[in-house]
């Protein structure tokens, strides 16, 4: 299966989700398994282009259901 690049802006634009200073904010109607799945891949992969993810490394994923 081929990679896909998607940019932020356009998924934030296209899912209502956007990410401020306080996470992700948005609907949960609007924050699918593929909105989600796109936001903590993208998080981690920051963690490891800034080499704050060794390889290996463990990273806690948690939800606020508030």
């Amino acid at each position: 299966m081929a990679e896909q690049q998607i940019q932020i802006d356009q998924l934030m634009i296209s899912s209502g989700v956007a990410f401020g200073t306080s996470g992700v904010r948005g609907l949960v109607d609007d924050m699918t398994d593929q909105v989600c799945w796109l936001y903590v891949s993208a998080f981690l992969q920051y963690l490891k282009d800034s080499n704050q993810l060794p390889a290996g490394g463990r990273v806690a994923v948690a939800g606020d259901l508030r």
